[in-house]
């Protein structure tokens, strides 16, 4: 049996599920119906719902956040996008892959026709987790380095893995389906910044959801449209990629394990630094005239994905550990306000933003950041960051992780509305019909004003 086939029978099959990787699935889809809710409010989210009510004739699957049913496949378009908008999304750190904004959006909107239970959901969740995340490894790096978005790409097959679980695809129909994402997959880092990346996650949610669909009524495609010489691990990868990753320690080893939570609502391999900056704010009280200087060392990674020096919109921000590095010294803290058009442009942010000063280190890990503040009388105070919070070593808390979610669905929803959602997440495995979530995520509670 090949890697794909290894691959697809895991998809297809396994049932011996640990608790732990079932609690870090519910921590998943706790974690994207928060990032979700508060996606949808911003201007991408209008344009797609504007765009996807005009083509509601099948009104099947609920957009989150703002009232209305689409068909599938645009809801689950919509709502990964959403899910990325913000960057504040989950990421695998070590193949850059956000798994769960094109998953969790590709499975909800699977899921909700057919009234799936909670149980079955998360077990779809996390042999698509697993099944992406080794794609991505098979890919990675020169995949990532020739310009391709991970969350793009591998997220369509995790995204179709998934599905195909969901809906009781065996091994065989399973791997067409995997071939059919692959087929389809794309995303272009050139995109970081804009609109555009946010949508590769909505396109990867709806591939998975066309392809597992496809293959359920037998549509054909390659069985080897991963791993062939013409596969897409060989025609976007370097040397082949690794194709031997498909299948390495399935059932054994759990790449959900390895899953991190975001703290800060900006590029993942910024947060090292913004947690170093808020750590010396915090010892130090802030203040824009006493801060002379700020500099940061980092990953050479950090500056070539996050190099922006001058940003001059919100998205662009994310991308910046100039921004980001300024507006924790600043504001203390480092969330979804942060990071908005206006943000960017505040004087007192533009002020720190000429102060600070980044250098790329080959001896730093991604995770690792080294900052020094001097202040306006001439001190000088360092702090080094290795394994920030939100990763494995350094994990949010399932409170934390509640918090996160009320502040990002409370403006949404309301807050009444939002606590009703985080409980029903919290028995997300006894749910007899996810449904119900996707009911309480629609739009605003009683009393509270739907998304311009």
């Amino acid at each position: 049996m090949d890697e794909v086939s290894q691959l697809a029978n895991f998809v297809a099959t396994f049932d011996r599920f640990p608790a732990r990787a079932l609690k870090l699935a519910r921590f998943g889809f706790v974690d994207w119906f928060g990032v979700a809710l508060a996606g949808s409010r911003w201007p991408a989210a209008r344009i797609l719902s504007d765009w996807a009510r005009e083509a509601a004739e099948k009104p099947l699957s609920t957009v989150v956040g703002r009232g209305f049913k689409t068909s599938p496949d645009r809801a689950a378009l919509l709502n990964g996008t959403f899910a990325h908008i913000l960057d504040f999304d989950d990421t695998h750190p070590e193949v850059i892959l956000h798994t769960s904004a094109p998953l969790c959006a590709a499975l909800l909107a699977a899921a909700e026709p057919v009234r799936a239970d909670g149980r079955r959901v998360l077990q779809s969740y996390i042999v698509g987790f697993e099944a992406g995340v080794r794609i991505a490894r098979a890919l990675w790096p020169s995949h990532y380095e020739r310009g391709w978005h991970m969350t793009g790409t591998a997220g369509s097959m995790a995204a179709a893995a998934g599905v195909s679980r969901l809906l009781g695809l065996d091994a065989e129909r399973t791997a067409v389906a995997l071939s059919l994402a692959a087929t389809q997959a794309g995303g272009l880092r050139v995109n970081f910044g804009t609109m555009a990346k946010s949508l590769h996650a909505g396109r990867a949610a709806a591939n998975g959801v066309v392809s597992a669909q496809l293959a359920a009524r037998g549509f054909t495609a390659a069985p080897n449209g991963l791993s062939g010489r013409l596969g897409y691990i060989s025609v976007t990868a370097e040397a082949g990629g690794n194709p031997a990753a498909l299948a390495s320690g399935l059932g054994e080893r759990w790449e959900i394990e390895e899953n991190s939570f975001k703290p800060f609502a900006c590029g993942l391999v910024t947060h090292p630094t913004i947690q170093a900056v808020l750590e010396l704010r915090a010892e130090l009280g802030g203040g824009v005239e006493r801060l002379e200087s700020l500099r940061a060392r980092v990953n050479p990674l950090v500056l070539e994905l996050t190099g922006i020096a001058r940003p001059e919109t919100g998205l662009q921000g994310k991308f910046s550990i100039y921004h980001a590095a300024a507006i924790a010294w600043v504001d203390g803290k480092a969330g979804e306000a942060q990071f908005t058009d206006e943000a960017v442009r505040r004087p007192e942010v533009r002020a720190v933003l000429g102060r600070v000063q980044v250098e790329a280190d080959g001896n730093l890990k991604p995770d690792e950041a080294v900052v020094e503040v001097t202040l306006a009388d001439g001190t000088t105070y360092r702090r080094s960051v290795h394994g920030q919070k939100g990763t494995p070593a350094n994990p949010m808390t399932e409170a934390e992780l509640a918090e996160k979610f009320l502040d990002l669905a409370g403006p949404t929803l309301g807050m009444d509305r939002a606590k009703e959602l985080l409980g029903a997440l919290s028995g997300f495995e006894v749910l007899p019909d996810v449904g119900i979530l996707l009911e309480l995520a629609s739009g605003p509670g009683p009393g509270q004003r739907a998304p311009a």
